[in-house]
């Protein structure tokens, strides 16, 4: 715990603080050993001195051994500061005690929350339902598509009449399955695999242009 020939603990050896980091306690040894080492004094105290920091640093340096070191040497610090923490624990469980368990307004939670529940079935009930969503031109998988003219597919509502719609995009130098038709995107995203409508009534599927389909 003590540096016996000096009565000084590990901390007062390398001249830090309890509190002291881990990168404070190298520091401080490093500058110790380069001051103390005899071959750099020349004077045989000085290997007494190296001793003292070498011990004091094998018991800083490693967590374990200064946790360890640090929870038998007890200052007048530490004894205070538990007893004042003790007392601060035993304060609170006296006003806990004093003033009973904390009460919840459990009738004004739940009227509160009654009135959330019916605002949204309110405004559920009121609110008009939305239209169907515009396309974006942005084919992807389940698009309802055009083809026209040029073979190229454009992206219409599934609400309307439409060619087809897509199955899956796939990169231009792949094969779609062999049940659906393979088409261009303007956009340049891939090669659209096109499920026909019965109804189709666009240019991929009137008998006067044909089906052109992408390799």
């Amino acid at each position: 715990m003590y540096d016996m020939a000096t009565n000084r603990s590990h901390y007062d050896v390398l001249g830090v603080r309890p509190t002291a980091s881990p990168e404070d306690i190298r520091s401080a040894y490093r500058r110790l050993a380069r001051l103390h080492h005899p071959d750099v004094t020349g004077r045989d105290a000085s290997a007494a001195d190296m001793a003292a920091i070498n011990n004091a640093w094998s018991v800083l340096s490693d967590p374990v051994s200064r946790f360890n070191y640090d929870r038998q040497q007890r200052t007048p610090i530490d004894d205070s500061t538990t007893e004042r923490n003790e007392r601060e624990r035993v304060d609170v469980v006296n006003r806990v005690k004093q003033t009973g368990p904390v009460r919840l307004p459990w009738r004004g939670f739940l009227f509160f929350s009654f009135l959330g529940i019916v605002g949204v079935l309110s405004l559920h009930a009121f609110s008009k339902p939305s239209g169907p969503v515009p396309p974006d031109l942005l084919i992807a998988a389940g698009s309802c598509v055009d083809i026209d003219r040029e073979q190229f597919v454009t992206e219409v509502s599934c609400d309307g009449p439409h060619d087809g719609s897509v199955r899956e995009l796939v990169a231009f130098d792949r094969d779609c399955p062999s049940d659906t038709m393979g088409h261009l995107d303007r956009q340049g995203m891939g090669k659209a695999c096109v499920d026909y409508s019965p109804e189709a009534q666009g240019w991929g599927t009137q008998g006067s242009v044909g089906i052109v389909t992408v390799p």
